[in-house]
């Protein structure tokens, strides 16, 4: 029985005469009839020096003989010494024709490609040789790759496989054979005894190549007169990471514990940032007082608020708040908090080839963005000391890249301050900064006929037996001072140096099939971005296009 193979450069002329041979439709809705064009001799032939041999070919339409019909052949290759008797022909009656090949006089293989009108080509394999010929089955095992739907192998001569990198469409060869199977042996017989370099390509239901492999084959294996089994073992193909993205890190902040603006953004927020630094004052100056006044205090839950009605701090917020100040700082409480845990990193990832088949990167900080509801406020980033880090040695597996751990310099919470103003202060008109606010609260306090630490002292000392009065006011002012300190330093960057380290897990996206990534998307970022009161926990994602 005759075999067919489909050499590289065929594949899009297969399917195009594969479309019009299922049928088409002409301008009038009708069905143009199917043309076949198929082999009659054996293949694949081999041809020892100067034999000769007829191929012949059938050409029908909708199952019927077409005489008259003009055939076109020719070599793919003109360097081997082969011959065909002629370039035309015409089919007879039983739409049948046949043309002549001569060998040359030299070890090679070639294709001999049949045109007909409407109908897909076809290819016969030819190998010459003086010697006998080899044979080869090439084992093709895709089954751990999901999404594969066709094996593919082919045989490349004068080549070696670093040289035959994975490439979207099949690489030219001797021979080329296919299964629509997940693994499959595909047979090979006919072989000029030389060295051969077999690969080997998993492909999806689109056509793109998702798993590659390739090993070289001896010419002594052809020679022991066996057929030997070789398998060629499949990596996943791996979209070229080359070139310059466009990324945008969003990014969650986890701030250093205690958090001065988590702590404000709770229910009982204010009196709550007051006691804390109340208490590490009064701890000093009297522990027994110190001691009966946490107890008066509601427990820390999961978010870092003291909760409840009955609190000590609940009832401090209740005066903190009816003064001016602290009715502005609690109207703006939760968004302060909000502004800084989240915000968007614009950088760029330049990607470069590195020494032994390795990559390297710069990566670039460009811009910082913050949003706050339907508002955003954005910053350029290249006025600052140090915006890159070079020759990262990324890491790549499969479509996934490690970008390592590297630092920079950003100064996150002075960008903080901005954007709270910008998006928080200014648009309601508030020109004092939060710890102004709520030393201000605390300042203008009223209790009892009261103001300021003395009405404080009184609302704490009505919750507690003598002693009490007289000992809580400088404690008060430490807790006042203490709690504005925490709310600057939070915004406060650290002397210049490295205050951000970053690291990430890209995935690249190829969907265009062409095994070059088109963008990042599903990435993962993690880092660390210092200030005054300590490092703040950066998490977030990392997506963007190839520019």
């Amino acid at each position: 029985m005759a075999l067919r193979r489909v050499s590289w450069a065929s594949c899009l002329l297969l399917l195009t005469a594969a479309f019009v041979a299922c049928g088409s439709v002409d301008d009038e809705g009708d069905a143009q009839p199917i043309t076949t064009l198929t082999l009659l001799s054996r293949a694949p032939l081999g041809l020892h020096y100067a034999e000769r041999a007829t191929l012949s070919f059938r050409y029908r339409r909708a199952g019927e003989a077409v005489p008259g019909a003009t055939l076109t052949v020719h070599l793919d290759r003109d360097d081997t010494g082969a011959t065909l008797s002629a370039d035309r022909l015409i089919t007879n009656d039983r739409g049948d024709a046949s043309v002549l090949l001569t060998a040359g006089a030299s070890e090679g293989a070639f294709h001999v490609v049949i045109d007909a009108p409407s109908a897909p080509s076809l290819i016969v394999d030819v190998a010459v040789s003086r010697f006998d010929f080899g044979s080869l089955d090439v084992l093709v095992d895709a089954t751990p790759f999901e999404a594969a739907v066709l094996v593919r192998a082919g045989l490349v001569l004068d080549s070696g496989c670093p040289k035959l990198p994975a490439t979207p469409q099949p690489l030219p060869a001797a021979r080329i054979n296919q299964a629509s199977e997940r693994r499959a042996t595909l047979p090979f017989p006919v072989l000029v005894l030389m060295p051969y370099s077999v690969y080997a390509r998993a492909e999806d239901s689109q056509g793109r190549l998702i798993a590659y492999g390739c090993i070289d084959i001896p010419e002594s294996l052809l020679r022991t007169g066996l057929r030997p089994l070789v398998s060629v073992p499949l990596a996943a193909a791996m979209p070229s990471p080359l070139g310059s993205f466009d990324l945008t890190l969003d990014l969650t902040t986890r701030p250093p514990t205690p958090d001065s603006y988590v702590s404000i953004a709770c229910s009982s927020g204010q009196g709550q940032l007051l006691l804390d630094g109340l208490l590490e004052a009064l701890a000093l100056l009297d522990g027994a007082l110190a001691a009966r006044v946490l107890a008066l205090r509601a427990p820390l839950d999961m978010a870092g608020c003291r909760a409840g009605s009955a609190s000590l701090d609940e009832r401090l917020q209740m005066i903190l708040v009816s003064t001016t100040a602290g009715t502005l700082l609690q109207s703006v409480a939760s968004d302060l908090s909000a502004v800084r845990s989240r915000s968007s990193l614009g950088t760029q990832l330049d990607i470069t080839s590195g020494s032994q088949g390795q990559f390297q990167a710069r990566h670039t900080l460009r811009t910082l963005r913050f949003s706050l509801g339907g508002s955003s406020t954005q910053y350029s980033l290249s006025s600052l000391p140090v915006i890159s880090a070079s020759d990262l040695s990324i890491q790549q597996s499969g479509a996934r890249l490690t970008v390592p751990s590297h630092v920079l310099m950003l100064g996150l919470p002075g960008y903080w301050q901005r954007a709270i103003v910008d998006l928080v202060l200014a648009p309601r008109g508030i020109l004092q900064s939060p710890a102004q606010l709520f030393s201000s609260a605390v300042d203008t306090a009223s209790a009892s006929a009261m103001t300021g630490c003395a009405a404080i002292e009184s609302a704490i000392c009505s919750q507690l037996a003598p002693p009490c009065v007289g000992k809580l006011v400088a404690a008060c002012v430490a807790g006042r001072d203490s709690g504005s300190t925490r709310l600057t330093q939070a915004l406060s960057n650290r002397p210049p140096g490295y205050d951000l380290s970053l690291s990430m897990q890209l995935q690249l996206d190829d969907s265009s099939g062409s095994l070059q990534a088109q963008r990042v998307q599903g990435g993962q970022v993690s880092g660390l971005a210092g200030g005054v009161s300590g490092s703040t926990v950066l998490s977030g994602t990392a997506s963007g296009p190839k520019l």
